[in-house]
């Protein structure tokens, strides 16, 4: 072939190139992994390029997404049941211009850009991050200081401090790779861990204990979250929410506190959605008062003195979780309440209230696994296709008026009655519900055997 039909054919190739919108030459692009950050983190390439990303450092991931998006909307996500060890190399090639963000499942500060050519537009602005103790010293310090929507990220330490939280939409991040690595302190001696004041405050990847009164403390505010943390041994409570909206704790363990692992009280329209959690080793699992659209879903809460509490609690659900044996009496229980519900051996305890439903959970070994009671009247409550088995006086127990009770589909591994329970079947019209004081009695008869103030 001569020269001169080689060099027209290669100027032919790259015209079509051209005319496809894909380069003559595509090229492979690095980013390296490092421990909490990608570099570099923002990279600009041609349609048709590859990035090629190199762990230095082992347990990350490369996911597509802004940090925080839910996993279904990633077209790449690279490894979903593992992480990256040390050495690993993960590819992708980029066809059309756009703008791609991409971030570590396992730590959500890590995030990075490629941009693909000149797509139109700009890309989202990243979001503002300070490092603790790098930028700043303290927690406090940083969520002081800092400007709405900024990610407070924690270096692994103690950090022995109260943080007060005025800032909207902060995200507050332990950067460990357990929540065990970073945690707030209180040493018995400081009121709450984080006290949240301001909307929309994300809190993951932490360990909050030894606070005199409340590990996490939220009043009137919408949009909390916590996810991915430890929370214990603060002496009232675990989570403390009053008047919230939107509350949402997630995959959190819980243990240790005196009045309840979580509390949610005051609010009319909650929102509040508790899944995933493990609740064990308090004076209550989870007491709601006061209350309306209230969550609890796929948890554990087990061993603790009281399961789940609803009082004067309406429109909420409490499904698929397992509880199991919380009739202990080795917790302590704080001797002075605030408005509290005492200790009674009930797995879920429904005090008053209506339209709350209880259904598909597996509850075991206590007084009673399900106790419906007064002094309130209840109302259009929904007990269904639970597992029950293995309770000291009954699986369901009843003692309040109302009308409206329904019971179906409840599996039962025991052999003890349901007492007063038979009447109210879904099929049956609305039965007046009478109260049959024997259940108050012994679940209060429990309480005061175990030594706790009723």
């Amino acid at each position: 072939m001569s020269l001169r039909r080689a060099g027209g054919l290669v100027t032919a190739c790259l015209l079509i190139s051209s005319m496809l919108g894909t380069p003559a030459y595509a090229e492979t692009h690095d980013v390296t992994i490092h421990d909490f950050f990608f570099s570099p983190k923002t990279l600009k390439i041609k349609p048709g390029d590859t990035v090629r990303w190199t762990a230095t450092a082992s347990g990350h991931t490369v996911t597509e997404g802004r940090a925080g998006a839910p996993l279904g909307s990633s077209r790449f996500n690279f490894d979903p049941d593992r992480t990256l060890n040390a050495g690993e190399q993960r590819s992708w090639t980029f066809p059309v211009e756009e703008y791609v963000y991409y971030r570590c499942r396992v730590h959500i500060s890590m995030e990075g850009l490629i941009q693909v050519g000149n797509p139109p537009g700009a890309p989202v602005p990243e979001t503002p991050s300070v490092i603790v103790p790098d930028d700043v010293p303290t927690i406090a310090d940083a969520a002081t200081s800092a400007q709405p929507g900024t990610r407070v990220l924690i270096r692994p330490g103690v950090f022995r401090e109260e943080v007060v939280v005025t800032v909207p939409r902060l995200e507050i991040i332990g950067l460990g790779e357990q929540p065990d690595e970073v945690v707030l302190n209180g040493e018995d001696v400081r009121n709450v861990g984080l006290t949240v004041s301001a909307p929309g405050v994300r809190i993951s990847n932490l360990t909050v204990t030894q606070h005199a009164r409340a590990g996490i403390a939220a009043a009137g505010v919408s949009g909390m979250v916590v996810s991915d943390a430890v929370v214990a041994d603060n002496t009232l409570y675990g989570v403390d929410a009053r008047e919230p909206a939107g509350l949402t704790v997630r995959g959190v363990r819980v243990t240790g506190h005196g009045i309840a692992g979580i509390g949610v009280r005051g609010c009319v329209r909650c929102g509040a959605l508790i899944e995933d959690v493990q609740l064990e080793g308090n004076a209550a699992g989870l007491v709601a008062v006061d209350a309306t659209g209230v969550i609890v879903r796929s948890s554990r809460i087990q061993g603790n003195a009281v399961g789940a509490v609803l009082k004067d609690v309406g429109g909420s659900q409490v499904s698929g979780n397992t509880l199991r044996d919380n009739d202990s009496t080795g917790v302590w229980v704080a001797a002075v309440f605030r408005d509290p519900q005492p200790p009674t051996g009930a797995g879920v305890w429904i005090s008053g209230g209506g339209s709350n439903l209880i259904a598909s959970n597996t509850a075991t070994g206590h007084t009673y696994n399900i106790a419906v009671t007064g002094p309130a009247p209840v109302a259009g409550h929904r007990i269904q296709d639970n597992v029950l088995g293995e309770a000291e006086h009954a699986d369901i127990g009843v003692d309040a008026a109302g009308a409206g009770l329904c019971l179906s589909g409840n599996g039962q591994a025991a052999t003890h009655p349901m007492e007063a329970a038979a009447l109210y079947a879904c099929d049956m019209p609305a039965t007046v519900i009478a109260p049959y004081p024997v259940v108050t009695a012994n679940l209060f008869s429990h309480a005061r055997e175990a030594g706790y103030p009723v």
